[in-house]
């Protein structure tokens, strides 16, 4: 949809500033490329939040997700994270996975919710030295 790219480019230099200093940039380039899907939820015509896809063989990748502040708590996440299980199911990976900060607690406890686990701890895995959660789910 127009104007997609910018609202996902602006969304997350809101939302991920604190991990990458190019946030913007940088999640816009994962929209692009082979294996990608990119879904953006949408109420009353105004844009809410975004996830970006990434699939293999056999794992897909929650490669970014994010919410407007405003809609945080209000189930949008829970959807995106649900569209995702849905689109994933559907290219035969047999796992989802994603990688979030270890600080970031309402990411965490909303992926935990959906049924993913935590998989892995990876120091130092951002730009800015925080520590990140590889976490997984089998589909």
């Amino acid at each position: 949809m127009a104007g997609d790219d910018a609202f996902i480019e602006r969304l997350s230099r809101q939302a991920f500033a604190d991990f990458d200093p190019l946030a913007g940039p940088h999640t816009l380039s994962l929209t692009q490329g082979d294996g990608v899907v990119t879904r953006v939820a949408v109420r009353d015509g105004e844009r809410l939040g975004f996830v970006v896809l990434q699939f293999g063989p056999s794992v897909g990748w929650i490669q970014a997700i994010a919410v407007s502040p405003s809609e945080r708590g209000q189930g949008v996440g829970r959807t995106l994270v649900a569209e995702a299980i849905r689109v994933a199911r559907r290219t035969g990976v047999r796992r989802l996975r994603l990688t979030t900060a270890q600080a970031n607690v309402e990411a965490l406890e909303l992926f935990l919710k959906c049924g993913f686990a935590i998989e892995r701890r990876v120091p130092r895995h951002y730009a800015r030295g925080q520590d990140a959660c590889v976490l997984g789910r089998a589909l």
